[in-house]
């Protein structure tokens, strides 16, 4: 069931990552559930991690790795920091021009 959440996730994101590109604007979405699920992918990363330090293991072996929680933080740090790029960076001059 991990693994299909882990898919189901990278479904969930494409669409708005394609959606902003093909736009090129990010104007009218709200960034809020984005930080909000950057911090999840961040702690949840970190949880294992210390997990990991407490067992006195590395971080890919033992009890403390579990692949599934370790792909869903790293994809939505990444699907997070996309988003983040494109608001920012990419369409910040849309953003701009729709405030006029």
């Amino acid at each position: 069931m991990g693994y299909c959440k882990a898919a189901i996730s990278f479904v969930k994101y494409m669409p708005q990552v394609y959606l902003n590109w093909s736009k090129k604007s990010t104007v009218g979405w709200s960034l809020g559930n984005v930080i909000l699920d950057l911090t999840g992918g961040t702690l949840s990363l970190a949880q294992m991690w210390i997990d990991a330090a407490c067992l006195g293991q590395s971080l890919f072996g033992g009890q403390a790795f579990n692949i599934v929680k370790f792909a869903l933080s790293i994809e939505s740090i990444t699907f997070d920091c996309i988003f983040l790029f494109q608001h920012y960076v990419l369409y910040g001059d849309a953003r701009k021009e729709h405030a006029k």
